[in-house]
């Protein structure tokens, strides 16, 4: 099964509301509302005051609540609150009062992640060009080769009865190349001798892509070029994150999570939240490890001569 954006934010918000054994009140819309709409219909008002609603990513601003019809007031800056997008949100779609943790900061966090594990993690794909014997110098088109981010192996079709491709072992990748001659920037040099118009195979690295702003929870992670492996990779990361902002005053001192942190934290509440952002962290950085072991194990360059 595909994962996405959305299974990531989950597991994200799993792992942190397990945590502080906190229960966020939640109902759901009582009709669907446009973006603008200021005025609101709820399933429940129990527990809901004047403060932070959230429905779907957009955060909303509660100026007033109507006990008697369950409308909601939005305060005329409410819409888009905290920098959020203001959105069509759909009937009985869930409202979340005073999230712990709300979804822009989840998306946000696992965005970061993704960006700082580009140095270690990477993805691996591969594209042909066509041979031309008259050639030495070849553009690698970001349509082509996307998020190109250095080259590992190069090989050409044989055409022979067994279709074997033949590696190339005489090739200089340049990725920065002159852009006026080459808008990519990036291109390759074969010196080995090749039939003239034979498909030239290029297996290749690629750059970690952080999800848009804008993307839908739907969007699938093979979008970051990661391997699918990494999932937990970037869950445990995107929660380290976050944990050092959960205040140790909101930790729930009641049930099984909380007696298992108390034994564990001793009395000190306040410093839980930060000895759990470390013990994630270092889940974190293990699993990294282990990626980019794995990594280096499967996709070690071939040798080969610059000229």
């Amino acid at each position: 099964m595909a994962i996405t954006l959305g299974d990531l934010i989950e597991d994200v918000e799993g792992l942190l509301h397990g945590h502080t054994g906190q229960d966020e009140q939640v109902t759901y819309l009582d009709g669907a509302i446009n973006s603008t709409a200021l005025s609101i219909v709820i399933g429940s008002i129990e527990g809901l005051r004047r403060g932070v609603i959230e429905i779907d990513d957009e955060l909303l601003w509660v100026d007033s609540v109507d006990t008697v019809s369950r409308t909601v007031t939005i305060a005329p800056f409410g819409r888009g609150y905290r920098g959020t997008t203001a959105s069509s949100h759909a009937d009985k779609t869930k409202v979340t009062m005073n999230p712990l943790l709300p979804r822009y900061r989840v998306r946000r966090a696992i965005n970061e992640t993704i960006e700082a594990v580009g140095g270690e993690l990477f993805g691996v794909s591969n594209a042909t060009i066509s041979y031309d014997s008259g050639t030495v110098t070849y553009e690698l088109p970001t349509a082509t080769f996307p998020d190109l981010m250095d080259v590992l192996a190069v090989t050409w079709d044989s055409e022979t009865t067994t279709d074997s491709w033949v590696p190339v072992r005489r090739w200089k990748f340049i990725d920065k190349a002159n852009s006026t001659m080459f808008p990519s920037g990036k291109t390759i040099d074969l010196y080995d001798p090749i039939r003239s118009g034979t498909d030239v195979n290029i297996t290749y690295t690629k750059n970690t892509v952080a999800f848009a702003n804008d993307a839908s929870t739907s969007s699938l992670f093979s979008a970051t070029n990661l391997p699918s492996s990494c999932k937990d990779v970037i869950t445990y990361g995107a929660a380290a994150r976050l944990a050092w902002a959960i205040e140790g005053s909101r930790t729930n001192q009641t049930g099984v999570s909380a007696n298992v942190l108390g034994d564990q934290y001793g009395t000190n509440w306040r410093g839980a939240a930060n000895n759990f952002g470390k013990q994630l962290y270092a889940f974190h950085q293990q699993r990294l490890q282990e990626e980019r072991d794995q990594l280096l194990r499967t996709t070690q360059p071939t040798i080969h001569y610059l000229r």
